[in-house]
């Protein structure tokens, strides 16, 4: 068996990460994985997310 990782992904607006690795954290998570997504800002001026407000 595999050992298992923890992916993070580090992005300074939200929804860089998803826009740009999102496809890669889908793939690694499928596959038993675990991933996490880090915003270095509030989201005021990233993409219009829900859980930014």
């Amino acid at each position: 068996m595999s050992k298992k990782l923890h992916i993070m992904a580090v992005g300074a607006h939200c929804g860089d990460m998803e826009l740009v690795a999102g496809g890669v954290i889908a793939k690694y998570t499928r596959a038993g994985h675990e991933a996490s997504i880090v915003h270095l800002t509030p989201g005021e001026k990233g993409l219009d997310c829900l859980w930014s407000k």
